[in-house]
């Protein structure tokens, strides 16, 4: 069995006084909560994981509790003034001031930098695509609001009932689809940690790819995603786009603002995802070709159409009705707040540790700093709730009655069944 340094005081000791620890601390305090609630995980698996030989370690629960308080007050290194001159000053050292402007010694040799460069340049062949990261291996060089950048892809899943993380994934890849997870994978997390799937999934336009109407065709799961529009379509915006083209699905072909068909040619594959072509036999002679065919063609108009046409036509009417507005609107009360709360207020806008692991292994631990902290807040107004008084409890009760419909709205979640 590992064996752990012992802590210097349990938080039930009794000093020479007859006071304990615990008695210091007020029943509200987050430092109790917190440890309240981390004292209810399952720490087994990780302290097996420990070797049982060499110097005691410190046990892996209370690091965990120091880490995540730490993330919970948006510190994330101790000492981090400290430790942020002392980097100041060596960064000086090298480059600046104290240097005069030399390289690193580990830069100064220029067959070092040949080499350097040299291995950089074989990465980047092997890798098949225009650009890595020349200090970070593992993570990928994508487009951010503050330019191009070495990234990681981290998603999350939200309740927006409570606004607790349900699920959380960091990838290297730089879109939301497959293989990075999509929406499939995130809901079956979702489904996984909490037992029961969601009654409704609210995403971005990221996720609307052609798996994941598929997925939720197949699965019958109801979904919120605003279709991502196919470059042919949304360059037209006059009569003759294609979305003008109307199915007869009974005949498989479609009809043109003229009133002409067009029939199945054959089937494509692009970046996008799988489309079925139609083109009409003979399209020259009718009065609208000018204005209809803009890429001159022996057949005339050519229409692309997803195969899940169907799927994302459907998500598109749902959400110009006035309930799907309201409930789309719930993405930006949840998973954009939390978003904002992870990077202002806990400060986490940039990985501290190299490796998807060690990327990895912080950003689980803000999602459950973020998670705890929702926890204390509900706790904390629970506890607020108890403390007032029947009569003011009702007459908040009775003046909410008379609050406009439009407040109603915002307590529409989607919960979890």
């Amino acid at each position: 069995m590992p064996n752990f340094k012992q802590m210097p005081m349990a938080p039930s000791q009794i000093v020479m006084f007859p006071v304990s620890v615990e008695d210091s601390l007020p029943a509200d305090c987050d430092v109790r909560l917190l440890g309240e609630a981390m004292e209810a995980l399952d720490w087994r698996a990780f302290e097996a994981s420990c070797a049982d030989t060499g110097r005691p370690a410190y046990p892996p629960k209370v690091m965990c509790k120091l880490l995540v308080y730490g993330y919970c007050k948006g510190i994330r290194c101790s000492r981090a003034l400290e430790e942020a001159e002392a980097a100041d000053q060596a960064e000086d050292e090298l480059y600046g001031q104290g240097a005069n402007g030399k390289l690193p010694q580990r830069l100064a040799d220029a067959t070092r930098r040949r080499e350097k460069l040299a291995e950089i340049a074989a990465r980047l062949a092997e890798s098949g695509r225009s650009r890595v990261s020349a200090s970070e291996e593992d993570c990928r060089v994508m487009k951010t609001t503050g330019g191009l950048r070495p990234a990681y892809n981290v998603q999350l899943t939200v309740d927006t009932a409570s606004g607790v993380i349900v699920a959380a994934d960091l990838t290297q890849q730089e879109t939301d689809h497959p293989p990075a997870g999509g929406l499939a994978g995130q809901l079956d997390k979702a489904a996984e940690n909490v037992g029961c799937q969601p009654d409704v999934a609210l995403a971005d336009t990221g996720y609307s790819d052609e798996g994941a109407f598929k997925w939720l065709a197949q699965t019958g799961q109801e979904a919120l995603i605003p279709p991502q529009e196919q470059s042919q379509q949304a360059q037209r915006n006059d009569l003759f786009a294609s979305r003008c083209f109307l199915p007869d699905e009974g005949r498989d072909v479609l009809i043109c603002p003229a009133g002409r068909e067009l029939t199945f040619r054959r089937a494509v594959r692009c970046s996008s995802g799988n489309y079925r072509v139609y083109t009409p036999e003979n399209c020259r002679d009718c009065s609208f070709y000018a204005e209809c065919v803009r890429v001159k063609s022996k057949r005339g108009r050519s229409v692309q159409v997803s195969v899940v046409f169907a799927e994302r036509e459907q998500v598109r009417q749902r959400l110009k009705t006035p309930e799907g507005k309201v409930l789309y609107r719930l993405r930006q009360q949840t998973v954009e707040r939390v978003i904002a709360q992870l990077k202002a207020n806990l400060r986490f806008n940039r990985f501290g540790l190299a490796g998807v692991g060690g990327a990895g292994a912080e950003f689980w631990l803000v999602c459950m700093a973020h998670n705890l902290l929702a926890y204390l807040q509900k706790a904390a107004a629970a506890a607020n709730k108890a403390a007032r008084p029947l009569a003011g409890r009702l007459a908040n009760r009775i003046a909410s009655l008379f609050q406009w419909p439009w407040r109603r709205f915002r307590q529409v979640g989607v919960v979890f069944r």
